[in-house]
């Protein structure tokens, strides 16, 4: 149900499978974010709006690091960032 309302409210797709570390935020509210299912956020992570974590077939998922800025229009493939 918190997913469907993030969806309408915020345009943010956050699966509740995803790790989140500790001091991650959201650029706008989440405006336009998406997040894969599996993928793993570390600590101390600011993600701008309208960016898209996650990838199209292949296995795994992306894993984001400590202490990053993501900004933009950019789109991550399985592995390590």
């Amino acid at each position: 149900m918190l997913q469907v309302i993030n969806r309408i409210v915020f345009s943010v797709v956050l699966p509740p499978s995803v790790k989140v570390g500790r001091n991650v935020t959201f650029g706008y509210q989440g405006l336009g974010i998406v997040v894969h299912s599996k993928a793993v956020l570390g600590s101390n992570i600011v993600i701008a709006p309208n960016v898209v974590i996650g990838g199209r077939g292949g296995p795994g998922a992306p894993v984001i690091e400590d202490d990053v800025l993501w900004r933009g229009r950019l789109r991550t493939r399985p592995g390590r960032c």
